[in-house]
Formats: C-alpha cells, sequence, structure tokens
C-alpha cells in the first residue's frame, strides 16, 4: 500500500538515509532460461515439462538475440533461479524490472506476484510474501502483441504506446535490467520536488506504509456493493478500511457499482448517493454521455505527445490529493483505461479530472459529477475497484469521491437519464 508525505528538506535527507540503510541489491542480469509459446496456452504449472528450454541474456530483446526470432511477435516466457538468505523479519524483497516489452505477467515460486502493462516504463513488485530462504525460481510470462485485434483486442500492437520498431527490428521481452532489492518493509517508494517562480520547494515522498497522522475518515463508512461485475476482493478491501458493506441500501450507505443498471437507476430515483466505477463500455444507460476505450481509434491511448491527463485541484475531489494540475507518478496503480465522452461544455464544471487531446482539441473526463432523479452520483473511470485496498492515491481518491458525494453542496448540473 502507498502512502504520501510532504516533508522539508531536512526530512527528505534523514529519510533517505533511514530508507538506504540496511538495504541490499542483486543484479539479475546474465543469463536466462528461454521459451517461445506461439499458441500462448501454456501456464506458469507447465513449465517444469518444457523440454525446449534456450539461454537467453537480459537485458536485451528476444529479437536482437535469435535469427529464427528476428520479428517474432506474441508469447514467451522467461525463468532464473535466486538464493536467497533468510530474510530478517523488518524486511522485504523488492523485484525491480527496468522494462518489459509490452505486457509481462510475473511469478516467484509459481505463485502470481503480479503483472505490468507497458514497454517502456519501469516497475517495482514486492515479492517479500512469496520467497524462501534457498532456492527460488523466478517466470516471467512476456506478451508483445501484433496486429490481429481478434488474438489480442485492444492490446494489438496498432493500439499501443510504440516508438520507430515497425521501421527497424522489434523489441520484445526483458529488455532493461532486472535487479532483487532486499529493503526495510517501511521504505520509500518514490520522490517528487516541485518548485515554483516565488522559490518555494515542495517535496512529496512516496512510501509504502503510514508516515505521520492518517487521513480523516470520510463521514459515510457504509457502503452497499450491488449484484455487479466488481471484483468479489471490493468488498473485502472496503471491510478491512473501515467500512460496513451492507446488504441493503440504505440513505446512509454509499452505492458503490460499475453501472448504472435498472437497479442502480431506481437507487438513484428514490435519492441514494451512488459511485459508479466505470470501467466497460456499457457502463452508462444509452445517451450522449457514454463510456469509450482508450485507444488509437479514439485518440485517447496515452500517446505522450498529444494525451495529457488532468484534475482540478481547485475542487474535490483532487484539491485534497493532488499534486499537479497534470496527473503523475503518484496515480501510476488506477490509470484509466476508459474516458467520459459526451459532457457538454455547459456542464464540465463537474468534470473533475480529463484528458485532452491535443491538435484536435478534443475533451473527454475521467470523473464527473451527474444527477439521477433524486440522486446524486460521480462517475469515474479510473482503476479504483482494481487499485483499492493496495493503493494509497486509489483509497484516497474514493475515500475522497465518497466524501464529495455526500456533501449537501453537491450539486453537479450534468443530468444521466
Amino acid at each position: 500500500m502507498n502512502k504520501f508525505l510532504r516533508a522539508s528538506l531536512p526530512a527528505l535527507y534523514l529519510c533517505a538515509f533511514s530508507a538506504i540503510a540496511g538495504a541490499q541489491s542483486r543484479s539479475l542480469d546474465g543469463t536466462w532460461q528461454f521459451v517461445v509459446d506461439r499458441e500462448g496456452k501454456l501456464t506458469i504449472n507447465d513449465l517444469s515439462s518444457v523440454k525446449d528450454w534456450r539461454e537467453i541474456r537480459a537485458p536485451l530483446s528476444w529479437n536482437a538475440q535469435f535469427a529464427d526470432l528476428r520479428d517474432y511477435r506474441g508469447v514467451a516466457w522467461y525463468r532464473k533461479t535466486v538464493d536467497l538468505q533468510p530474510i530478517k523479519p523488518d524486511q522485504t524483497v523488492l523485484l525491480k524490472f527496468g522494462a518489459v516489452d509490452y505486457y509481462a505477467e510475473v511469478f516467484v515460486n509459481g505463485q502470481k506476484a503480479g503483472e505490468h502493462e507497458g514497454g517502456y516504463l519501469p516497475f517495482t513488485l514486492d515479492v517479500g510474501r512469496l520467497v524462501k530462504a534457498g532456492t527460488n525460481e523466478i517466470a516471467v510470462r512476456v506478451t508483445d502483441p501484433d496486429n490481429a485485434k481478434e488474438r489480442w483486442g485492444d492490446m494489438n500492437f496498432n493500439e499501443i504506446p510504440h516508438g520507430k520498431q515497425s521501421w527497424y527490428v522489434h523489441t520484445g521481452g526483458i529488455w532493461q535490467s532486472v535487479a532483487l532489492d532486499i529493503r526495510q518493509k517501511h521504505h520509500i517508494t518514490g520522490v517528487l520536488v516541485s518548485t515554483q517562480n516565488n522559490g518555494d520547494i515542495t517535496i512529496a515522498i512516496r512510501t509504502n506504509s503510514n508516515v505521520g497522522p492518517p487521513p480523516p475518515a470520510p463521514a459515510p463508512r457504509r457502503s452497499f456493493l450491488p449484484s455487479s461485475q466488481l471484483p468479489l476482493t471490493a468488498a473485502k478491501r472496503l471491510r478491512s478500511d473501515g467500512y460496513d458493506v451492507v446488504s441493503s441500501p440504505d440513505k446512509q450507505s454509499v452505492v458503490i457499482t460499475d453501472k448504472i443498471d435498472q437497479q442502480t437507476r431506481l437507487l438513484l430515483g428514490s435519492g441514494h448517493r451512488v459511485i459508479v466505477l466505470a470501467n466497460d463500455k456499457d457502463a452508462l444507460p444509452s445517451g450522449p454521455v457514454k463510456i469509450t476505450p482508450r485507444n488509437g481509434s479514439t485518440g485517447y491511448d496515452g500517446n505522450w505527445v498529444t494525451n495529457f491527463n488532468w484534475a482540478n485541484v481547485n475542487r474535490p475531489p483532487f484539491s485534497a490529493i493532488a499534486f499537479d494540475k497534470l496527473l503523475g507518478f503518484e496515480a501510476e496503480e488506477a490509470p484509466p483505461k476508459f474516458v467520459i465522452e459526451g459532457v457538454k461544455a455547459e456542464d464540465y464544471d463537474d468534470v473533475m479530472s480529463g484528458i485532452f487531446l491535443g491538435w484536435v482539441n478534443k475533451n473527454a473526463a475521467l470523473a464527473v459529477g451527474a444527477r439521477s432523479g433524486a440522486g446524486r452520483a460521480v462517475i469515474t473511470t479510473f482503476r479504483l475497484a482494481d487499485a483499492y485496498g493496495k493503493d494509497e492515491y486509489a483509497r484516497r481518491l474514493l475515500d475522497e469521491m465518497i466524501r464529495l458525494v455526500f456533501d449537501e453542496g453537491f450539486e453537479p448540473k450534468l443530468t444521466i437519464e
């Protein structure tokens, strides 16, 4: 779980010194075992029976190392064994990847440690609960998709960010360094230093644990999850964070759902407060306001040249948690895969966060307030159902949205029929 702290320069120095003390790092660069999975059917449990492993170097793409894979795009597996000494009770183990192109699923000793989508950014997984003293096996399933949309869906090559790989040789697999770090369980994970023209300096320190007093909890602590497609872990995460998940809604409970269906319409019509975690194009009823995938065909594919994700830092919920007007590393665990299109210009005061598509001056929302009947709702495409309970920014954002939707002054103009 990620936490945030704003600090002065001396405090930053002391925190950094404490985080470095006792840290150990081991490079996993070098020889790994490698096998191509052209049909994409191998699972982690099949690896022990695979016979045609070959040696591969990491970091370096498979395309650059094997003549028969020069143009290969698809699925492949890596594995490597690592010997570890016993880990102290106050320590954990971090598995760090510089970059894996394009989609990586990581396993440690047969158990899934995590996944990462994106071929150019580093990522870190805490595997302390999965490792043991002695020999440990690390396996990575890598998907580097081609143009076959029927196989990959929106993750096909034409719809994902990439450089000039269609001009030159492709770059699939583990192409940046891998390392294993032994750290204190409570450690710094990121630092953001912001300077202003007047000389003010703000330092935001991201940690994986609580620092200082906890943020204030929102007033309503009761939630109702209707029968929807929300992850089954959502209720468990809410309970662990102090919410009372009720079996039937009342006016003191927030309704958290993934779509405005008939049941949700009835609840809104009778005056309930609703959070819609919209991560499907059918999350809203048919109308001018709709949920649209972020891909190349819509223009909202995340291309850094044309796309900017922004937040209104002067109003809730982002006034309580935003670092800047443009979203940065703090929101990396919950980036939207969908946008909210169709909000009219006169209703844009209800938009809390959005995406700007340059050159054509095209805008869409990522979080917006809305009314339906006597009820009020916050609709967002931030992936809070997945990240809540694992990431502090996602937890704070959902809590602040709940606080907002119950505020007596929350009177959005945008109407969802």
